[in-house]
């Protein structure tokens, strides 16, 4: 992932395509898989806040990032309840 992004814009856009994932999780290797590239992103967006080099749009772009990856948890989390977790 480090790799694809590069730019708070990256940042914003690896977050939307993550939310994406979270709503078609249905098996623990997909849950594993979101929850893994989520921790990693939110390192890059956490380590990006804590330069205290980002204002204005970058700061936005970061801040909206975090939110989204925050929604895409909980909507990733629901979707295991609603699916592979029944199985157990």
């Amino acid at each position: 992932m480090k790799e694809r992004v590069q730019t708070t814009t990256d940042c914003l856009t690896e977050a939307r395509h993550l939310l994406n994932d979270a709503k078609k999780v249905e098996t623990r290797a997909q849950h594993v898989n979101f929850w893994d590239n989520k921790v990693e992103l939110l390192h890059i967006i956490n380590n990006a806040f804590e330069t205290g080099y980002f204002t204005g749009k970058a700061y936005d772009e970061l801040q909206e990032a975090k939110t989204l990856l925050l929604t895409a948890e909980t909507i990733a989390g629901d979707r295991a309840r609603e699916t592979y977790t029944r199985e157990l």
